[in-house]
C-alpha cells in the first residue's frame, strides 16, 4: 500500500549525479547496504554475453558513491486527521455521487545513507550531498504520487482497486540534515565515507470509496416561536437546477 511512496523518496534521491551518471539508490538498512548493491550490481553484469562467474561477481569491491533507503512502517500521524467526507464524483443523469472518506494521514521516519569511497569521497559525498540540499525549499520538499499508475496493481504490490480513484497526489518530505557517520560504516574498508540524512515522510492513504444519493431537492418549513397560536410562516421547496 505504501510503494508509491517508497517509489517517489528513491526518486527523489537518485536525483543526484556523480561523473555524469545518476547515484545509485537501494532500499536496505544500513547494516545490508553493501550487499544490497553487490546483490543488484551482480544481476545487472549476469546479463551480459560473457558474465563473471558468481565468485568473481561476488569479489567485485562495492561501486561507490551509492545511497541506501531505510523508511519505517508509517504510523497515523493525528496532526492531520480531518474526520470529513469529500465527493469524489458524480452522476447527474443517475443520480448518484461517489463519496470518499478524507484519506487516512500517516508519518514515517526515512534515513538516507550515502555511501563514498575513501580515495576522494569526502569531497564527492559533499558534492552530492549538496545537490540533494538545494532540491528543498525551506525543509521540506513535495513529491509527485500517481495512484492510477498500473505498476501498482500488479504483484508483488497489489494495491486495493479504490486507490485508483484517488488519482494524482503527493507526499512530503521534511529535511533534518546531514550527519557524518563515516565511523559507524558497515563496509569493507573502515575509511569509508558514510553520511547520513534523516527526515521524516508525511502522506496520505485513501479509504475505500461508497455511493451516496445525489439531494436535488430540499424542503423546509419557517417558523415564529413567538406566535403559539399559528408559528408557521411559509413552507418552502429548494430544487438544484
Amino acid at each position: 500500500m505504501y510503494a508509491p511512496w517508497y517509489h517517489a523518496v528513491q526518486s527523489f534521491f537518485s536525483r543526484a549525479n556523480h561523473g555524469g551518471n545518476r547515484v545509485p539508490v537501494v532500499f536496505a538498512a544500513p547494516d545490508r547496504a553493501h550487499e544490497e548493491i553487490k546483490r543488484i550490481m551482480r544481476r545487472r553484469l549476469q546479463g551480459k554475453a560473457r558474465p563473471d562467474t558468481d565468485q568473481q561477481l561476488s569479489d567485485r569491491p562495492t561501486q561507490a558513491p551509492f545511497m541506501s533507503v531505510f523508511i519505517s512502517f508509517p504510523k497515523f500521524n493525528p496532526d492531520l486527521y480531518n474526520p470529513g467526507r469529500f465527493k469524489a464524483s458524480e452522476n447527474r443523469t443517475s443520480g448518484v455521487a461517489t463519496t470518499m472518506r478524507w484519506p487516512r494521514p500517516m508519518r514515517a521516519s526515512v534515513q538516507v545513507d550515502l555511501w563514498s569511497a575513501n580515495d576522494g569521497g569526502g569531497l564527492i559525498a559533499m558534492n552530492i550531498a549538496g545537490q540533494i540540499d538545494l532540491q528543498f525549499v525551506a525543509d521540506r520538499v513535495h513529491l509527485p504520487i500517481n495512484w492510477a499508475d498500473e505498476r501498482w496493481f500488479k504483484p508483488p504490490f497489489n494495491i486495493l482497486e479504490h486507490a485508483r480513484a484517488f488519482g494524482q497526489t503527493r507526499v512530503t518530505v521534511t529535511d533534518g540534515g546531514w550527519d557524518d557517520n563515516s565511523d559507524l560504516e558497515f563496509g569493507e574498508n573502515p575509511k569509508d565515507v558514510r553520511l547520513t540524512w534523516t527526515g521524516d515522510l508525511l502522506g496520505y492513504v485513501p479509504y475505500a470509496a461508497s455511493e451516496a444519493r445525489l439531494v436535488r431537492t430540499v424542503r423546509f418549513a419557517l417558523y415564529d416561536m413567538a406566535d403559539e397560536e399559528n408559528p408557521l410562516i411559509e413552507q418552502v421547496s429548494g430544487r438544484e437546477d
